[in-house]
């Protein structure tokens, strides 16, 4: 076997084994997002007879989900499964990334430093769209560089498919064909290349448009709901500089080697092949620093090529000083490596350690306190009982000034609510009234079952 794939093993099985014990000693706490991709896989799969369905919501990920509940193990673990397997492809990819535009050391060295990042990695436990898309997205750029179109337009849809964001791909490849014709003033190529790119994209963005639109909402009119959702007040970043650096800080403060990407990037200026991936970085990060909404998870959409830079800033470094007292070289990078790996490991750990060894209260005493397969419908101001309980849900989270509306309409046929103030960040006498009116809504129409301070307090409402 060569050295290259050897290593490669050595790092898919030891992140293998990381995962597989943490399944098999912590409890996987159902959090937000996690628990609506959760529900919408299990709207689909019953047909809209539990779960629940949020329109601003990318269905690739609640598609997949959806056929873990026709196996008969818990789909929590198979969702897990899945987000393994999506990291293990990442990683893979991200080898042949740097093994095609530099060698095989780099794509080895890519490869480890994204696996163990505390960014991938807490990443890795979750069930998010994250990996998953940028697993798509980085297959775009690998079949772009290898001139490989239709590939690229068919694997550039799947990656917004999972995560909207991901769009920017049109920019970032239509750019780069633009500047490729610049340079070579190639017409015909410039044409069939875009064509061959842009015709498959835009027949699956089409297709699936029609069929979200006959089944569920306007597509676009969904899809501008969750743009405007990216300005989430939550993950509100204070201070100009703090924004314009906020996510290089969390690739960097993550994993010191990432400092060697400013290298790699120096280093690599004059490769052509490595016109898609300045063009990805640019848009990419110029966006994510523009929306306000800005949360270290989020990084790992272009995480995997500040890897792949950092690694080709090593063996830049390292090969322009090695004729200098090698001993002296080596004994620093080790020192440094050593350094980095720690910080990096133990970020890693904290992220892995998070984890309930077994079931908080929570899960028992409220988020399962309805029983499975009710006749009516429960009101819902979080989306994490859908995640523990099969019950159609209706949430009134999205907006506070649609939440009243809401649950007034619903109160006739539902059997039931869950209330708590969290999801709507109060900053006005306004808006404290507009959620007490919704509590006394509820008191008035229901009886309370449950109160109880989880971090807040949390209610519970039935049908009298």
């Amino acid at each position: 076997m060569r050295k290259d794939l050897l290593f490669l093993s050595i790092i898919f099985g030891l992140f293998v084994t990381f995962r597989i014990i943490h399944i098999l000693t912590y409890f996987h706490f159902i959090l937000w997002d996690e628990a609506v991709y959760l529900s919408i896989a299990k709207y689909f799969f019953s047909g809209g007879q539990y779960g629940l369905f949020e329109t601003i919501r990318p269905l690739g990920l609640p598609l997949l989900l959806s056929l873990g509940l026709h196996l008969p193990f818990d789909l929590v673990l198979f969702s897990d499964i899945i987000i393994i397997l999506f990291s293990l492809g990442t990683l893979f990819v991200v080898y042949l990334l740097g093994k095609d535009l530099f060698s095989p050391g780099v794509g080895v060295l890519s490869a480890l430093l994204l696996s163990f990042h505390p960014i991938f990695f807490s990443n890795s436990l979750r069930i998010l769209t994250g990996i998953p898309s940028v697993f798509f997205s980085l297959l775009a750029v690998y079949f772009f560089i290898r001139h490989s179109y239709t590939l690229c337009g068919v694997f550039s849809f799947f990656a917004f498919f999972f995560r909207y964001p991901h769009g920017l791909l049109v920019l970032v490849f239509g750019f780069s064909l633009l500047s490729f014709f610049l340079k070579d003033k190639d017409w015909k190529y410039f044409i069939s290349s875009s064509i061959r790119l842009f015709l498959p994209f835009f027949i699956l963005l089409t297709s699936f448009a029609v069929l979200f639109s006959l089944f569920f909402d306007n597509f676009f009119l969904s899809f501008f709901s969750a743009a405007s959702h990216q300005n989430n007040p939550f993950y509100t970043v204070v201070g100009f500089w703090r924004n314009l650096f906020y996510y290089p800080g969390v690739i960097f403060s993550g994993s010191l080697v990432m400092l060697f990407s400013a290298l790699g990037i120096i280093s690599s200026s004059l490769r052509y092949r490595l016109t898609p991936i300045y063009f990805y970085l640019f848009f990419y990060l110029s966006y994510f620093t523009l929306v306000v909404n800005k949360q270290p998870r989020f990084a790992i959409l272009f995480l995997p090529f500040f890897a792949l830079f950092a690694s080709f800033g090593v063996f830049s470094a390292y090969s322009f000083l090695s004729s200098r007292r090698v001993k002296t070289v080596f004994l620093i990078f080790s020192i440094f490596f050593l350094l980095s790996s720690t910080l990096s490991f133990y970020s890693s750990f904290v992220s892995y350690s998070s984890f309930p060894k077994s079931a908080p209260p929570i899960v028992s005493e409220y988020y399962s306190y309805f029983p499975d397969y009710l006749p009516s419908p429960i009101l819902t101001s979080d989306p994490v009982p859908g995640a523990y309980r099969n019950v159609l849900f209706i949430p009134y989270y999205s907006s506070l000034d649609t939440a009243f509306q809401t649950v007034n309409s619903s109160t006739p046929f539902v059997a039931g609510a869950y209330f708590s103030r969290a999801p709507f960040p109060c900053s006005s006498p306004y808006c404290n009234g507009q959620l007490e009116e919704i509590f006394s809504l509820l008191s008035l129409k229901f009886d309370l079952a449950f109160a109880g301070s989880y971090e807040e307090e949390k209610y519970i409402f039935i049908r009298p």
